[in-house]
């Protein structure tokens, strides 16, 4: 019997991912007001996000994301490890969200497609 040509992870996600496109922009520190990089955010789930920046960061950087929810009308930032490099597309660990956070992108994930 011929193996299954999907690829077999030894560890499962603990969240499902969502595709989700929007703006997002990258700060050193909540202080900081201009942005270091920007991009677009490809997926998100309950613990992370994943995106294609422009300058690239590096990997293990602590850094602030701020992008907006679709029908939000203030935008998220929260602070984020960069756990996986793909060239430019990165991985991003959510460090510090609250439920309140949590809920809300819960609600903007309903009905969308998950990866």
């Amino acid at each position: 019997m011929a193996e299954s040509p999907e690829k077999h992870w030894k560890v499962t996600r603990s969240f499902a991912r969502f595709a989700l496109e929007l703006p997002v922009a990258v700060m050193l520190s909540e202080s900081a007001s201009i942005p270091i990089s920007s991009g677009k955010m490809r997926d998100i789930s309950l613990g992370g996000l994943g995106a294609v920046l422009d300058p690239p960061v590096s990997l293990g950087q602590r850094l602030w994301l701020e992008f907006r929810l679709p029908g939000a009308e203030t935008a998220m930032r929260l602070l984020c490890k960069v756990r996986h490099d793909y060239g430019q597309r990165f991985g991003f660990q959510f460090l510090d969200i609250s439920g309140e956070q949590r809920d809300l992108i819960r609600q903007a994930c309903q009905g969308l497609a998950n990866i």
